[in-house]
């Protein structure tokens, strides 16, 4: 009786999260689909067609704007992952003063709205005087990306096992050579899961 309600937990977990993902991927799935439509409403189908692509490969002004949104979405996602892994390492490893305030200030963006960290941020750039471009956008979007990062990959590390590391470093391995080999591997889903949901938000949000 009890192998066969643990053989039922994992498939039901399974069927769940099917039913998240399709919940959550069904409308983007369905955009798509009607974005070959003929017909100019999405309620009526009426064929086929690569015309509204055309369309917009023509229109310059659109694929600048994909190509900046793209590359944004790009850096702040690189920069924002090796930030918020560094920041997880350090708040889940070590105790430091003051680190009740910096999880508060990392956790912050999660729990205001958007529109109130951009004005924040809008307003912050201009009293210090940075002209709003690229860097300014980029810098934005990392400082509220962070907290993603940290809330994923610090999750992972705090299920790591310390005793793997410190028998790297009892081998001879440095602190580096224990991170690249030993820490990095396993927090490594982590890290990439975390990469992508940023990716993922980024590119929504512009």
């Amino acid at each position: 009786m009890a192998r066969t309600q643990t053989k039922l937990i994992p498939s039901s977990l399974g069927a769940v999260t099917s039913l998240v993902y399709l919940f959550l991927y069904a409308p983007i799935i369905v955009l798509v689909v009607l974005s070959f439509n003929s017909s100019r409403f999405s309620t009526i189908w009426r064929g086929f067609t690569w015309h509204w692509y055309a369309l917009a490969w023509r229109d310059t002004e659109l694929i600048a704007s994909l190509r900046t949104s793209l590359v944004i979405a790009l850096v702040t996602t690189v920069i924002s992952t090796l930030i918020g892994t560094a920041a997880s390492l350090a708040l889940a490893r070590y105790s430091f003063k003051l680190k009740r305030l910096a999880e508060g200030l990392v956790f912050l963006p999660v729990a205001l709205p958007e529109i109130v960290i951009g004005f924040a941020t809008a307003g912050l750039f201009g009293m210090a005087g940075f002209a709003f471009g690229l860097k300014t956008i980029v810098a934005a979007h990392v400082a509220f990306s962070i907290s993603y990062v940290v809330f994923i990959v610090r999750a992972r590390v705090a299920g790591l096992d310390p005793v793997l590391e410190e028998a790297a470093m009892d081998l001879g391995a440095t602190r580096w050579t224990t991170f690249l080999k030993v820490t990095l591997p396993l927090i490594l889903p982590g890290v990439v899961s975390a990469a992508l949901l940023v990716l993922r938000s980024r590119s929504t949000t512009m």
